[in-house]
């Protein structure tokens, strides 16, 4: 994300699991990490998944939410993911 210069005007947060991250800040781009469950109270259409090497964990853990959005990652281009 620093290489591609995003900061917070494109992406308004991040969610991470870890407690240990949350309430902190991406380094560089100052893109605010929330809690998983900010999820619940916002409308979205799409996650963009960053750690695409456990993507099929993550749209399993958020496949719950009753919200219609679609999940992508943006490694050698976009690819979209449906829930499970």
């Amino acid at each position: 994300m620093n290489f591609c210069n995003i900061k917070s005007d494109l992406i308004e947060f991040v969610c991470d699991i870890s407690d240990s991250k949350q309430n902190k800040f991406l380094p560089k781009s100052l893109i605010p990490i929330k809690k998983p469950n900010i999820i619940n109270k916002i409308d979205i259409d799409y996650i963009l998944i960053l750690p695409w090497n456990i993507k099929k964990e993550i749209i399993k853990q958020l496949s719950n939410i009753k919200k219609n959005f679609k999940f992508f990652t943006a490694i050698n281009g976009l690819k979209f993911y449906k829930k499970l």
